[in-house]
């Protein structure tokens, strides 16, 4: 063993570690932005690593009451919080969707309750606040 393989171990686990803070911070934004009617929209972010989900993975539009959705953004988070401590990079991109059918209408601006384009921001503050916790 090397003293340079000790580097390029140092090096990944610290892209690691960042990589999980990033996807945790990038849930933690875009939950925190999203426009709040029922619920529903704001408890579907999933922090996700590799494939993205399949189609046959998407909810259907419907109203849900208010503590299922609260159920399913208190593990939405658990899953964040797991990722964010246990990322690899053989796992794959890391990424947060919404699989939720009208989620690129609420980003284009159709609810008064979030401007247009409020993902991208999201995800741009919480990729500055990576960078600044990293420096």
């Amino acid at each position: 063993m090397t003293q340079s393989d000790d580097i390029g171990r140092e090096a990944q686990r610290l892209i690691e570690r960042v990589m999980g803070r990033l996807q945790l911070r990038m849930h933690q934004a875009l939950v925190a932005a999203s426009p709040v009617d029922t619920g529903f929209f704001r408890s579907r972010w999933q922090p996700v690593t590799g494939r993205l989900p399949s189609p046959e993975d998407r909810p259907t539009p419907r109203v849900v009451a208010v503590a299922s959705a609260v159920a399913a953004l208190s593990k939405n988070r658990t899953v964040a919080q797991a990722l964010a401590s246990g990322y690899r990079l053989s796992m794959g991109p890391v990424r947060v969707v919404n699989p939720t059918t009208y989620g690129p209408f609420l980003n284009q601006g159709s609810s008064a309750q979030a401007p247009a384009r409020f993902v991208e921001r999201a995800v741009l503050s919480a990729i500055r606040a990576t960078a600044r916790e990293v420096r």
